[in-house]
């Protein structure tokens, strides 16, 4: 059972710091130019992943 009140259902732990539509455009921009063969932001993926400094968690950077 949700511990929301009211109407609303669902947004009791919504985070309040950022866009959610716009991070997810972010997102997704970022995974189109990686997937360009040629394109800059795949050149310096893979040249980040050759150094060792590519992890999971600052692949959005």
């Amino acid at each position: 059972m949700p511990h929301d009140s009211g109407r609303v259902r669902g947004n009791l732990q919504r985070p309040k710091r950022y866009h959610r539509g716009l991070r997810r455009v972010f997102y997704l921009a970022t995974l189109s130019a990686i997937k360009v063969q040629d394109g800059p932001s795949r050149q310096r993926d893979l040249r980040k992943r050759n150094e060792g400094r590519f992890t999971p968690k600052h692949s959005s950077r």
